[in-house]
């Protein structure tokens, strides 16, 4: 009876000392490590699954090539990868998934002015229907070609692409207006022409451009607007004339 209460004696002491002995073990091990600098060893995740995290792309910022005379304004692209609901060009809120197509044409735009390649932004320009998303094209386009008018191959170009924006000019305001957008003060395709026409002395064509753009309240960036560049190119007009 003795011997059995003996046994259990030890029994029941070692139960209590052995895990304070084992944590005190662990301890001067961990402390010994800290000593030496030794890491301690990683914990091993090969059985893990492996886990996907889906990174948005960053906005872009893209600005119009620009001349001393035109002062292009620069623009933002709406970046539509990085938010679950984007309001894309036309104003329509949707889902930005692989397949939408809107979408897809916003991306395009974005690439492509941030290209610098005017050859890109042409053959975007040709696939892209959106109002907006064509005014932002041919703003940086009209302006490339502004800037390179002196050669012959590029102010044929300039007269064509401008034409073209002055042509879509009251769709694009018209666009903006529907989505809720801030209305541009400016269109420079028109003064710009109306710059390259007294140029090349076409008066007549160059004050029609003039009243084209006053009759949609655009102004020109200058102190007598449009107003003022008509009034000095009818007088050029009369000199000729006389």
């Amino acid at each position: 009876m003795i011997r059995l209460l003996f046994a259990l004696a030890v029994v029941g002491g070692l139960a209590w000392v052995l895990p304070v002995w084992w944590r005190r073990q662990a301890h001067k091990q961990r402390s010994a490590r800290a000593r030496s600098g030794t890491p301690a060893p990683e914990p091993d995740h090969s059985a893990a699954p492996p886990v996907y995290t889906d990174v948005p792309s960053p906005a872009k910022t893209v600005q119009a090539a620009s001349d001393p005379s035109t002062d292009v304004a620069r623009e933002v692209l709406p970046d539509t990868d990085d938010v679950d609901t984007a309001h894309t060009p036309s104003g329509r809120a949707t889902r930005t998934t692989a397949g939408n197509s809107q979408t897809d044409e916003a991306e395009r735009v974005r690439v492509a002015l941030s290209s610098g390649d005017t050859g890109m932004m042409e053959r975007v320009l040709a696939e892209t229907k959106d109002a907006i998303l064509r005014h932002r094209l041919l703003t940086h386009i009209v302006a490339i070609h502004y800037r390179l008018r002196e050669t012959s191959a590029y102010r044929s170009a300039f007269y064509a692409f401008a034409q073209q924006h002055m042509k879509e000019a009251s769709s694009i305001l018209d666009a903006l207006r529907s989505t809720g957008q801030p209305r541009p003060e400016r269109i420079d395709a028109f003064k710009m022409t109306a710059i390259a026409m007294d140029e090349d002395s076409r008066y007549e064509e160059a004050i029609a451009v003039c009243r084209a753009a006053s009759a949609l309240d655009l102004q020109d960036g200058t102190k007598t607007g449009f107003a003022g560049r008509i009034s000095r190119l009818e007088k050029k007009l009369s000199a000729r004339r006389r």
